[in-house]
């Protein structure tokens, strides 16, 4: 249940564990950020620390070949057969999210993005909940464009955010 590349292009093999969880097994998975719940459909596995480091073998697509493949960066490609194999997984994945959530929830958010893929999952649960899914929620930006919006409301109104200083204990300690 992962993927392979072969040549420039990304393969969905369920026979093998690299880069993705592609079946329903261990999908979906949830994050938790403060008040917001963040489900992600299919699980990125991690590089290790080891592969990592090493620079000069480094692989397309970085750790997550199927998005770049999506959004056609660093040379690869999906094809249409990679995707159906995927997609008979979607139904049962967005089950379980539903499942989860017990109807304790009013709406979906899409992240945005260059691929239309987190609109097309937004809309199918939203279909699903019977829950409404709000597009452009969320702005794509670069960190600099992100900090000049910050700075600029700070200017306008330095109580525009609420501030936490960060303060140094004992419980939390770079180095442990």
């Amino acid at each position: 249940m992962g993927l392979r590349i072969e040549g420039n292009v990304v393969i969905v093999d369920h026979d093998i564990t690299e880069h993705l969880a592609t079946t329903a097994e261990g999908n979906p998975t949830r994050d938790d950020l403060d008040d917001f719940t963040v489900f992600s459909v299919f699980q990125r596995k991690r590089t290790s620390a080891k592969q990592a480091r090493q620079r000069e073998t480094r692989v397309l697509g970085d750790n997550c070949p199927l998005i770049y493949a999506l959004k056609q960066r660093d040379g690869l490609s999906v094809g249409l057969s990679s995707i159906k194999l995927l997609n008979a997984h979607i139904p049962t994945i967005l089950d379980a999210v539903v499942g989860h959530l017990e109807g304790q929830f009013d709406s979906i958010v899409p992240m945005p993005s260059s691929s239309p893929l987190a609109l097309i999952l937004a809309k199918r649960l939203s279909r699903l909940s019977k829950r409404p899914y709000f597009k452009g929620v969320f702005l794509k930006a670069t960190n600099a464009q992100a900090s000049a919006v910050v700075s600029a409301a700070i200017a306008e109104d330095p109580r525009a955010f609420e501030r936490h200083e960060w303060r140094p204990n004992k419980a939390s300690s770079f180095h442990q």
